[in-house]
């Protein structure tokens, strides 16, 4: 019985061993968002550009490359933007023939109409869509045309080589005010894609036309 006593006493004053504490379970870091794309930022127009033929002013779309006119009677030059798919350079070009120089309006609009060939049994005027404006100081006649364009390496040359689907845009620029030293002609050739995409640019060239 005594050392059933003292055996109870040593147990009770032996330290309590504490139960090992549990570990809590690792907190997952939050998953990130996706990063998001950067959405593509669209390239600025090139900013409007001035024409000044010296009798005649206007404004041309900025991505209108002046280059330098190759040609005694070619005031300037521009290259157009190409269109997808098409491998040809579109140009517009500005003729100056001298005061009252380069024929009359319909001569001109004859040897436009003959430079784009049309399918057989197609009349050209049929297809051809002509007009004609007038504001101070200016008589306008446009002209725009679809067929295979007749290139020559220059005017009244024999050789000709055969440029199918291309149009033409073409305007006849008559200064009406006396001393004037007009008319100017400004003509694009091109690829039809290309062309028509320089459309818009066109139609607000001729608009912005005026006489100083």
């Amino acid at each position: 019985m005594r050392v059933s006593v003292i055996l109870c006493g040593v147990l009770l004053a032996l330290p309590a061993v504490a139960a090992p504490a549990k570990k809590s379970p690792a907190k997952k870091a939050p998953a990130k968002a996706p990063a998001k794309a950067l959405a593509a930022v669209p390239a600025k127009p090139a900013e409007p550009q001035d024409l000044n033929l010296g009798g005649v002013t206007g404004i041309l779309p900025g991505a209108w490359a002046s280059q330098p006119p190759i040609g005694q009677f070619r005031l300037a030059q521009y290259g157009l933007p190409r269109a997808a798919g098409d491998t040809a350079n579109s140009l517009l070009i500005v003729f100056h023939f001298g005061k009252g120089g380069g024929g009359t309006v319909e001569d001109n609009v004859q040897r436009w109409l003959g430079m784009m060939a049309q399918p057989e049994g197609t009349d050209v005027r049929t297809v051809a869509k002509r007009a004609t404006r007038e504001r101070t100081g200016l008589r306008i006649t446009t002209l725009e045309l679809p067929g295979t364009y007749q290139e020559k390496p220059f005017p009244f040359s024999q050789e000709v080589t055969q440029r199918p689907n291309y149009r033409m845009l073409a305007a006849i620029v008559e200064t009406t005010s006396e001393g004037a030293d007009g008319p100017y002609y400004l003509r694009i050739v091109g690829p039809t894609k290309s062309v028509e995409a320089a459309k818009p640019g066109w139609d607000a060239l001729i608009e912005s036309l005026k006489a100083p």
